[in-house]
């Protein structure tokens, strides 16, 4: 089994509607495919696990938001995973409505 590394980025939300629904939808769906990973979100002093949509949406992130995400498992794991996330918030959560 691989060392478990720990991994922490930053990142502003510039979504003009911010985390909403469907974003988060979009985060959990990537999030579950990392099973050995642990993976958190901070937003100030509220922390949510990010397989968790309603964990998600409580952080209430808006537009200009800066978040932090902290990935635990195997390190190629965690670097797929932010590969992967890093992908998501470049591209609009994939969302062609805003």
């Amino acid at each position: 089994m691989s060392d478990k590394t720990v991994e922490k980025k930053e990142y502003v939300i510039q979504k003009v509607q911010g985390i909403h629904l469907r974003p988060a939808s979009k985060i959990v769906e990537i999030c579950r495919e990392y099973e050995e990973c642990e993976i958190t979100i901070y937003r100030d002093n509220l922390t949510a696990n990010a397989k968790s949509i309603m964990g998600i949406l409580g952080l209430g992130v808006s537009p200009g938001t800066k978040i932090m995400v902290e990935a635990e498992g195997p390190e190629p794991m965690v670097r797929e995973f932010f590969n992967s996330f890093e992908d998501l918030i470049e591209n609009n959560f994939y969302d062609d409505e805003e």
